[in-house]
């Protein structure tokens, strides 16, 4: 039995509800899963109205702790999703950390882009820059021994290990130096570095996502705490600002997973207790490569710049990596993504980026914002500038126009600005050339004959003449082939217009008229349906003739179908 309805089903046996009768029951159980799922909440949330309350994990303070090196990217967005859907989900603290502790790359411009996109997303820190807090600073600048190896010897050492096949790792020379070898050292001043003495028991990792892993002994390397310039590495910065900020749970990508013992040996060092891990899978290409800057589109501005909405691109990526059990849904705000996210539901594998994906899941809260007329709108006088510029109009299209496009291209629009492209014929004429090879289409030997017969059977009863050549292809042989349609467009001009009203009815029946016109001609319906369409829009599939014809004026119509047929006879 669904576990829905026995939550239901438990509730009037308790006689919360009394009233409810059997009937309501059996209607409950007949409701799709999606409708159960809602019922359900609904119901939860009335008699329990903090169902989790209990499996609240307290004092949960999570950071997200990017380097300013460049813009945000998906993955970099998914790890500070993750953070903030936990801290959300267990009443605690969401915190912005920047690690610049990398000077030769820090870029002030990457800063600034890092709070934009936060903020363009929804996901508001709780602490951080320009918030402040109790943990500070948020721009962080930053047991151990001298390193005096210049970077010539560390180069022979890593040549000397790659050639017996071995994975380069410092061989703690300096940690073996005699005092008065470091006082000579530091006489001479002989610059230095400042490195971790990682014990050999600090091998063994626990993750939330990857379980208990034991690490090898290059994971162990004596990592380089303080740079010569006095700069801490991200080795050093990580663990002390993590624990003098409370940090409970780090999220962060798989690439960090074997720097996890050098941190472990910090906190021993320390005599802290560590925070608990929680590393996310590596982002992979639709060729499941890694997803990388080098390979595409990766920051989360380029996304924004195409026009996708926030509130899809979080919907987006918070399925790369996570699977929530008993969501009968793909479409999730970041309310609903809260109340049921847990750490149990995030697995290892590497997840696709798959664009395909998020242009429906854009699509999906595209079709949800145009169900409301004011949001119609105001999508549409934003689209009239980029409509005007996009298509080269000499002025901004008309807001009603937009409006009614808008309406009717929204099945083909993966970002607003599609309707350039899916709407660009109610704008301006269309450009056969455009779309003209794509707009070919096959037919059958008896339907060339019968076409044939046709042309022949009413060239004495019409007294002029529209030529229409569609591109044929037959056996697999292009061919053009004269389609001569005799009186079709006097035929089409008095059905479709009414009285003294230049523009077509809404009321058009458009299959009765095709019906009509090709029952006097003997012309097969998909021919003329399929020429009729290019010969008005330029494309070959698109919203229904009845629904594109309103929009147009008889005149429009008539110079259209004057403009095809001079093409055709270019062709």
């Amino acid at each position: 039995m669904n576990s829905c309805f026995c939550n239901f089903i438990s509730l009037k046996n308790s006689n919360i509800f009394p009233g409810i009768t059997t009937k309501a029951f059996v209607s409950f159980n007949l409701l799709s899963p999606q409708k159960r799922f809602l019922v359900n909440s609904r119901v939860l949330s009335f008699v329990c109205p903090n169902p989790s309350k209990s499996n609240k994990i307290p004092d949960v303070r999570v950071r997200f702790a990017p380097s300013p090196t460049g813009k945000l990217h998906l993955g970099g967005l998914r790890t500070a999703l993750y953070n903030y859907l936990f801290a959300r989900k267990n009443d605690g603290k969401f915190i912005l950390r920047i690690e610049d502790t990398d000077k030769k790359r820090f870029d002030p411009d990457s800063f600034h882009n890092i709070l934009d996109t936060l903020q363009w997303v929804g996901l508001v820190p709780d602490e951080g820059p320009k918030i402040g807090g109790s943990y500070g600073p948020y721009v962080q600048k930053g047991s151990a021994y001298k390193c005096y190896c210049s970077p010539q010897t560390l180069d022979e050492m890593r040549d000397k290990a790659l050639k017996e096949g071995k994975i380069p790792t410092y061989d703690k020379r300096c940690s073996k130096l005699s005092h008065d070898q470091i006082s000579q050292y530091n006489s001479d001043g002989i610059p230095y570095t400042i490195r971790l003495k990682c014990p050999s028991d600090t091998n063994i990792v626990n993750d939330k996502v990857y379980g208990t892993i034991k690490m090898g002994l290059a994971q162990q390397d004596d990592a380089v705490l303080m740079k010569s310039d006095g700069t801490p590495t991200y080795h050093m910065a990580h663990p002390i600002d993590d624990h003098l900020m409370n940090i409970s749970h780090v999220f962060r990508g798989e690439e960090w997973l074997s720097s996890t013992p050098k941190h472990l040996a910090i906190y021993r060092a320390l005599d802290w207790t560590p925070p608990i891990y929680v590393h996310l899978p590596l982002l992979f290409n639709s060729n499941r490569t890694k997803l990388s800057k080098r390979s595409g589109d990766v920051d989360v501005d380029s996304y924004r710049n195409k026009g996708y909405l926030p509130e899809a691109i979080l919907n987006f990526i918070a399925f790369l990596g996570w699977s929530p059990k008993n969501v009968p849904k793909e479409i999730l705000n970041l309310d609903e993504m809260v109340e049921i996210f847990s750490l149990d539901d995030l697995n290892k594998s590497n997840p696709v980026v798959n664009i395909e994906k998020l242009n429906w899941i854009n699509n999906q809260y595209i079709l949800s914002k145009l169900k409301n007329k004011d949001s119609v709108l105001q999508i549409s006088r934003e689209l009239q500038p980029e409509i005007k510029s996009t298509l080269n109009l000499s002025e901004y299209p008309n807001i009603d126009l937009v409006s009614k496009v808008l309406l009717l291209v929204k099945d083909q629009l993966n970002v607003y600005s599609d309707i350039c492209n899916a709407g660009d014929f109610f704008f301006k004429k269309p450009d056969y050339n455009k779309n003209y090879e794509s707009a070919k289409f096959n037919v059958d030997s008896e339907t060339i004959s019968n076409t044939k017969s046709s042309i022949q059977s009413v060239q004495s009863r019409i007294g002029y003449v529209i030529i229409f050549i569609p591109c044929i292809k037959f056996k697999s042989t292009p061919f053009n082939l004269e389609l001569v349609i005799q009186g079709l467009k006097n035929e089409i001009v008095t059905q479709l217009k009414k009285g003294s009203d230049p523009v077509i009815s809404c009321d058009l029946d458009w299959g009765a008229l095709i019906k009509d016109a090709c029952s006097k001609s003997e012309f097969k319906s998909i021919l003329f349906n399929k020429t009729f369409r290019f010969a008005i829009t330029g494309k070959k599939s698109g919203p229904s003739m009845k629904e594109i014809l309103p929009n147009f004026e008889m005149d429009e119509i008539k110079c259209r179908l004057d403009d095809f047929s001079r093409f055709l006879k270019k062709e």
